[in-house]
């Protein structure tokens, strides 16, 4: 089982073009410049929102660095289609990414805060998605999932240990729940139709662990990382760093594959 509590050591992320500044200078045909030493040519200091601000130099663990090889490889189930503007291949790192980090790839993991499966999802994502009865959430949070009779039956998954051996539910549910966020993100400007790719990752990956709404000044939720910073989840895992693996995602696991 992988510590998710283990604070990571920095690595400098890669700059890669598919992270292209929302400031770069573009031509007449509408694509962005490059400079003599191939660097993006751009019109001032880049104005990001105070949360992925905070994020810009957010470095990942050794251990959260994937190679490009498992990318691709069969063993890495790939998703049903894209998400909004990430294509498959985009989708894909990023899913690995949260599974690498959240379990380390393994799908029997039961997290210290309730957390299940490769993607440690919660309770209340569960009952989101129709695994779980809601009324057994509201009565016993988390604990729910230990009880048979809390899980709904759908894809038959009957109990805890049904969903830990079913790898291909667990993918999908986790593909809904990005495509659920990526919803609530892109109508309350948690997302925005200009941001770049690595943007959109990032906010998904904030979103999986504190959640696609405005949350509360306590407890805030992805939109609210966006506009004031700050959040964690329930082990302290930082809107900062999912920010920086959904980044990683774009930024250099699936570039140039």
């Amino acid at each position: 089982m992988a510590n998710v509590n283990t604070a990571p050591t920095p690595v400098v992320l890669i700059t890669e073009d598919q992270c292209i500044p929302n400031n770069v200078v573009r031509d007449s045909a509408g694509n962005p410049v490059k400079d003599t030493n191939g660097a993006w040519k751009i019109v001032g200091e880049e104005i990001l929102d105070a949360g992925p601000q905070a994020a810009r130099t957010q470095g990942l663990s050794v251990a959260q660095r994937i190679p490009k090889s498992y990318l691709v490889s069969n063993v890495n189930p790939d998703p049903p289609g894209g998400i909004g503007r990430l294509n498959v291949l985009y989708t894909k790192a990023l899913m690995t990414v949260l599974g690498k980090a959240a379990s380390g790839s393994v799908y029997s993991v039961l997290g210290p805060t309730g957390q299940v499966g490769k993607y440690q999802m919660t309770a209340g994502q569960l009952v989101l998605l129709g695994y779980v009865k809601s009324e057994h959430f509201v009565a016993n949070g988390a604990d729910c999932l230990k009880s048979d009779a809390a899980w709904t039956g759908k894809d038959r998954i009957v109990n805890l240990q049904s969903w830990f051996i079913s790898s291909g539910i667990q993918e999908n549910a986790m593909y809904q729940m990005l495509l659920n966020n990526y919803t609530v993100l892109s109508g309350n400007q948690g997302i925005k139709s200009d941001d770049n790719l690595c943007t959109l990752a990032g906010m998904l990956a904030v979103a999986h662990i504190i959640g696609p709404d405005a949350g509360t000044e306590q407890f805030p939720g992805a939109v609210r990382w966006r506009y004031t910073g700050g959040g964690q989840d329930q082990n302290g895992n930082t809107g900062n760093l999912y920010f920086g693996l959904g980044r990683y995602a774009v930024d250099v696991l699936a570039a140039k594959v």
